[in-house]
């Protein structure tokens, strides 16, 4: 697998500069602040005033697009008269509203974390897998827990409130780094997206809690994705079923991140706490779920207090399970977990470059359809099998 630094410059050498397309992106990775933003990084022009001779590629694929950052970015200059592309890593209503407003013509959604998955965890693979030694039901990690995060407060306080936060391991950054308290802040703002049911909980049990619950270390930084090793490996294993706890989960969006792969590549169980709809978003690529042992329907249900009760009922449940019934299960379970695992590496990355691929063909398609200028795109320039067949290897 080809690294992530160096992902925008591959696109580019054989998708967008044929196209004479202009790169814009952010940097560094994870950043989507204007003052990040650079164009021409991997093309080599970096002057945002430099134009391209037809127009420009804007990568918006690292994070969940947010119209509010995307208003105040006035350096992309798009011209509804060129080729300007979205690349973006996500299915929402809010693409549309942002090509509209920004002249954008074309989006080009493809699965940008997978392909951050596929690098960051190549090592996994490698790696043996020990017999199990359950050390918990469950794990749960929340690093960030405030304004579109702050579901992860709800989700904490409805663990202890139903008595299992003990039948798992559990993390929670209640405090900054400056040893300042977010919880109360949060719970306080009026523009907080969490319900006020939610609110009463965890005022009645987060905000008497001291300090933050540790189960891996004290600082997670954003990048600790991409070091993912032996220990975080170990970690992971050490407990039954993983709680993935997703960047989106208000929003009325499709998008996952690399964290929805660590349960596969370590070959264990999950609940996808995530916006209605993630978990067969999942499934679409080919993954294999587990409503043979618990209830997934929660992934339909649009009530975000519900959506997360649902989850906790099910980790009550399984909680509740001996130890010898929790090792029958997981037994039941090997084919699935394997499965997931193989396709992980196999056929996963060939799905992600083809869907990729044949994207970016359907927006140059598009721009040429019907076109009596000069402008058209010379598609000759393209082979898109033997793309595929490179970016796949």
């Amino acid at each position: 697998m080809y690294s992530l630094n160096n992902f925008y410059y591959i696109l580019y050498s054989h998708l967008l500069k044929p196209a004479k397309l202009l790169d814009v992106s952010f940097y560094p990775f994870g950043k989507t602040d204007p003052e990040s933003l650079i164009a021409g990084g991997v093309s080599g022009a970096w002057h945002i005033d430099k134009p391209a001779k037809f127009g420009i590629c804007f990568f918006y694929d690292q994070e969940p697009l947010d119209i509010n950052v995307v208003d105040r970015l006035t350096t992309l200059n798009a011209s509804p008269l060129r080729f300007n592309i979205l690349a973006h890593s996500e299915h929402s209503t809010e693409i549309n509203t942002i090509q509209k407003k920004h002249f954008i013509s074309h989006n080009w959604y493809y699965f940008f974390h997978g392909f951050a998955a596929l690098d960051w965890y190549r090592d996994i693979e490698y790696f043996a897998n020990t017999k199990p030694n359950f050390n918990k039901t469950y794990i749960c990690l929340n690093r960030l827990c405030t304004e579109k995060r702050s579901y992860r407060l709800a989700l904490v306080a409805e663990l202890i409130k139903e008595k299992i936060s003990n039948k798992g391991n559990v993390s929670l950054h209640i405090k900054n780094r400056d040893n300042t308290l977010t919880v109360k802040d949060e719970i306080f703002n009026p523009n907080s997206l969490l319900s006020l049911n939610a609110k009463k909980n965890i005022a009645r049990h987060i905000i008497p809690l001291k300090e933050n619950l540790i189960v891996d270390k004290e600082i997670v930084h954003g990048y600790d994705s991409a070091n993912f090793g032996r220990w975080e490996y170990k970690m992971l294993q050490d407990n039954f079923w993983q709680v993935v706890t997703e960047t989106v989960f208000y929003d009325q969006k499709l998008h996952l991140t690399e964290k929805i792969f660590k349960p596969i590549v370590t070959k264990r169980p999950f609940l996808l706490v995530a916006a209605p709809g993630n978990l067969a978003y999942l499934k679409s690529y080919g993954f294999k779920t587990f409503d043979r042992w618990i209830d997934e329907t929660y992934d339909t249900v649009i009530d975000n207090d519900t959506r997360i009760s649902m989850i906790v009922q099910e980790l009550k449940k399984l909680s509740a399970l001996s130890k010898e019934q929790q090792q029958d299960m997981f037994d039941q379970m090997q084919e699935v977990l394997e499965y997931n695992f193989q396709h992980f590496y196999g056929k996963f990355k060939e799905i992600i470059v083809s869907e990729l691929v044949d994207n970016f063909k359907g927006c140059v398609t598009a721009y040429n359809y019907q076109r009596l200028d000069d402008k058209a795109i010379d598609q000759s320039l393209y082979n898109w099998d033997s793309i595929k067949k490179l970016l796949s290897k």
